[in-house]
């Protein structure tokens, strides 16, 4: 993509900035439109998609977005039913139909914010025009304006697109790892997030959340309070383990535990404290024992013994994995689950990479690389050699680090030809 040169890039980022709310909207939404169907084509080029995304931020994007989500935060109009006429006039000739549209604007501005921040260099300029960004998110997911749509559109649900929008966008900014660490610490956020899984009714709506809800904890799992979530996570747990439908879900959900059940263990006089006893996840967790040539064997060991806690409700139990196996083949409904279970895990086939995002420069970084290479993902190619991105220029680097960085946006490179007077060495 050369946006320098494109009249309707131009003509959308023009309208952007307009005073009528209607059009700048539609303006976002053609952005988005554009830019997603770019990012997920076969033409996808990691510095082009970088450069177009850094050209669009310095054009003031960031403006109508920011004011589009504090205004929605604000409890203002969350939808717009545009005319046919001011569609045709804004997105283009052929798409109104004579008919009139609802659109939802949260999830509009939040799948632009999704497209634009491609890694990390992005994702900076967006936190820096627009720091408290991961708040409002947190708030809005939050909001009980969601229900009210949902009421208001119950074919459509609103709340769940939102909501799932709002997942995928703030993992997105968890490439720079203070915002990490600050919404683990959101114990009311995460237990609003599980319950937005537990509440999602149909297969597909309840695949999407497990998905999103899994990737972000698994993202923050190190730092957030397992033992105030329990009873949400052991819910949760039962859900993903009784709908699968990817073997990281499955393995990241039992090292989510893993973590539940350390913060309960670490309390004072935390062996001899109760559990709940819960027996649809004890059913899942005995199917799991049974799976154990697709488990690393220290969570194989885990599931033994948590099977024990579920069984009688206390952290002071000996645990007999002989003992667990046998009562495990015992039970039909544990073998049936275990089936299913079994199918998954057993599956070569990776998961979607563009979910699982850590913290570029973490202390998570390795340990989370080398989970995810385990748990089937398979890392993308990145292209080393970066691509100027003068006004048609073509040159691109022959070393890494040849080209110098834009000392404004920190995110265009230029070779040095008329340009070196903006720009610093990388």
């Amino acid at each position: 993509m050369r946006p320098e040169g494109s009249q309707v890039l131009q003509r959308i980022l023009s309208n952007a900035q307009s005073a009528d709310d209607t059009t700048s909207f539609l303006a976002v939404r053609r952005l988005k439109d554009i830019f997603l169907t770019y990012l997920a084509s076969d033409q996808f080029v990691l510095e082009s998609a970088v450069h177009t995304a850094a050209f669009v931020l310095e054009s003031g994007i960031m403006k109508p977005i920011k004011q589009g989500l504090e205004d929605i935060a604000a409890g203002q109009s969350w939808t717009l039913t545009s005319d046919p006429k001011e569609l045709e006039r804004n997105v283009g000739s052929g798409t109104s139909r004579n008919v009139s549209l609802v659109f939802l604007k949260p999830v509009t501005y939040l799948q632009a914010l999704f497209g634009l921040a491609i890694d990390k260099r992005t994702v900076n300029f967006i936190l820096k025009e627009f720091p408290a960004l991961p708040l409002l998110l947190r708030t809005i997911f939050q909001m009980e304006t969601l229900s009210k749509l949902r009421k208001k559109f119950p074919e459509q649900r609103p709340d769940l697109e939102t909501r799932d929008a709002i997942v995928r966008t703030l993992q997105k900014l968890f490439l720079q790892e203070n915002i990490a660490l600050e919404t683990a610490q959101s114990t009311g956020f995460f237990t609003a997030v599980l319950q937005y899984a537990l509440e999602a009714d149909s297969p597909q709506c309840l695949t999407d959340a497990i998905r999103r809800v899994v990737c972000l904890i698994q993202a923050v799992c190190n730092d957030f309070d397992g033992h105030a979530l329990k009873s949400d996570l052991l819910l949760f747990a039962t859900k993903v383990f009784h709908n699968p439908s990817e073997k990281i879900e499955i393995l990241w959900t039992i090292r989510i535990l893993q973590k539940c059940l350390h913060d309960c263990v670490r309390l004072p006089g935390g062996p001899s404290r109760p559990f709940p006893k819960s027996p649809p996840l004890r059913s899942s967790v005995l199917a799991l024992v049974l799976c154990g040539e697709f488990l690393e064997p220290s969570d194989h060991r885990f599931l033994v013994g948590f099977a024990c806690i579920l069984k009688h409700g206390s952290f002071d139990v000996i645990v007999d994995q002989q003992e667990t196996e046998i009562s495990a083949r015992k039970d039909p409904v544990v073998v049936e689950i275990a089936k299913q279970l079994r199918a998954i895990l057993s599956a070569d086939t990776p998961g979607d990479p563009t979910l699982y995002v850590f913290p570029n420069k973490s202390r998570y970084q390795k340990a989370a690389f080398e989970e995810a290479m385990r748990t089937g993902l398979v890392a993308r190619s990145r292209k080393s050699a970066r691509r100027c991105s003068g006004p048609g220029c073509e040159k691109e680097e022959t070393k890494p680090g040849e080209f110098r960085v834009c000392s404004a946006c920190k995110l265009a490179v230029y070779c040095g030809r008329g340009f070196r007077v903006r720009s610093t060495p990388v």
